[in-house]
């Protein structure tokens, strides 16, 4: 007979397998009586155009290695694109309300003539975010954030699904929902197949 278990965990795995609602399937088959089944899927609603994801996941896997760290490192500079830009523009602002205030002073001609802020200083703040980024991306993860890159990308096949459609093939098969969370691009579902198991 098939063994069945009293939690069956599938954590960012079913939507890999290249038809994730089959893989639902199977593993609902593994969960007993008074069981649990607990999963993380790649939501639709967290992300727009997922198709072009799995475009771009499909490119990445079939492309020369250039291509896969070109591919990975415009990721990475995506994933990070929005705090970089603030640190700037909160850099600039400061620089701009400290200019202000010196260029008043008698020794303002060490100033740059133009008045801009040096390049160099803007390298050293984008430096200094990408450091703190990618060292707590690894505390955070348990992986540095390059793998992190390589593995997302080459995260191929995958498949998004909405999370009204997993409640539904849940329900029509004896489960009860017990928990829907959707963040971090992840879709979390806890679900009993016993309705007694609800929380009251």
């Amino acid at each position: 007979s098939q063994a069945r278990f009293q939690l069956v965990y599938a954590w960012g795995s079913l939507h890999h397998t290249g038809n994730v609602w089959q893989a639902l399937d199977n593993a609902m088959q593994f969960v007993a009586p008074e069981g649990r089944l607990f999963l993380a899927l790649y939501p639709q609603e967290d992300r727009d155009s997922h198709q072009d994801w799995i475009d771009m996941k499909e490119q990445y896997v079939h492309g020369e290695d250039i291509e896969k760290q070109i591919l990975s490192y415009a990721y990475l500079h995506y994933g990070i694109m929005d705090e970089v830009n603030r640190v700037v523009n909160s850099l600039e602002k400061r620089w701009e309300d400290v200019k202000k205030h010196e260029m008043k002073k008698p020794d303002a001609e060490v100033w740059q003539a133009d008045g801009k802020m040096p390049e160099f200083l803007k390298f050293k703040a984008v430096l200094t975010t990408v450091n703190l980024a990618v060292q707590e991306h690894s505390l955070n993860r348990g992986m540095d954030w390059f793998t992190d890159a390589d593995d997302w990308m080459g995260g191929y096949p995958t498949e998004f699904v909405q999370a009204a459609d997993v409640c539904r093939v849940l329900r029509d098969n004896g489960f009860y929902p017990m928990m829907l969370d959707m963040q971090a691009g992840m879709l979390t579902v806890l679900a009993a197949r016993n309705a007694g198991l609800l929380p009251r």
